[in-house]
C-alpha cells in the first residue's frame, strides 16, 4: 500500500455479529492468485485481501465473488474530504471536526455511524457502519473508538504527491 498512491482505502466489510464474533468461520473457497489480481483495485495488497476474506468474508454467508462485489459497493459509498486525499490538510484536527467534515460530504450519514481508530494521536482507520441494505446506521457498542480528542493524519511525502504540471 505504501509504495503506491493509496492513502485512504477500504480495509474491509465486516459482518456485524450483535452477540459478538462468531468464533471460527467456515473457510470455504480460497482466494486464488487470479482472483487476487482482479481485486487489487479495491485493496492493493494481496496479504490484506486474503486476511479480509479469511477473517470477515468467510463469516458473511456470501460466496467469495459476491462478498467482494459487496466490498466494492461499500467502497463507493463514502466520500472523504479532498484535503485529506491530496495532502493539503492541517497537521492536527479535532476528532469531532474530522467526523463532521465526512458527514457534510455524505447525505444521510450521521456522526453516530463513524468510528475512528488511532495509534497514539495518528489516525489509522475510519469505520463507517452500514445496515444490510447499505444504508448508514449507528455503530454498535462492539465497534470501538480509539482516538483522542485531537488527531493527526500523516503527511504524504513530497516525492509521493501528485506533481502539478508546469505552467
Amino acid at each position: 500500500q505504501c509504495a503506491q498512491e493509496y492513502y485512504f482505502l477500504i480495509n474491509g466489510l465486516r459482518p456485524d455479529f450483535r452477540g459478538g464474533e462468531p468464533g471460527v468461520c467456515q473457510q470455504g473457497e480460497g482466494v486464488t492468485p487470479e482472483r487476487l489480481n482482479s481485486l487489487l483495485h479495491l485493496i492493493p495488497n494481496k496479504v490484506s485481501l486474503r486476511r479480509l476474506w479469511r477473517e470477515h468474508g468467510a463469516c458473511s454467508g456470501l460466496g467469495i465473488d459476491e462478498y467482494f462485489v459487496q466490498v466494492d459497493r461499500a467502497s463507493r459509498l463514502v466520500a472523504l474530504p479532498s484535503a485529506y486525499l491530496d495532502g493539503e490538510h492541517p497537521d492536527r484536527v479535532s476528532a469531532s471536526e474530522f467526523r463532521q467534515q465526512i458527514v457534510q460530504l455524505n447525505p444521510g450519514l450521521e456522526v453516530s455511524a463513524i468510528r475512528l481508530s488511532c495509534k497514539g494521536a495518528w489516525l489509522r482507520e475510519v469505520q463507517v457502519c452500514l445496515d444490510p441494505e447499505f444504508g448508514f446506521r449507528a455503530c454498535g457498542a462492539n465497534v470501538e473508538e480509539s482516538c483522542r480528542d485531537e488527531l493527526r493524519v500523516r503527511e504524504i511525502p513530497a516525492n509521493r504527491k501528485a506533481r502539478k504540471p508546469k505552467s
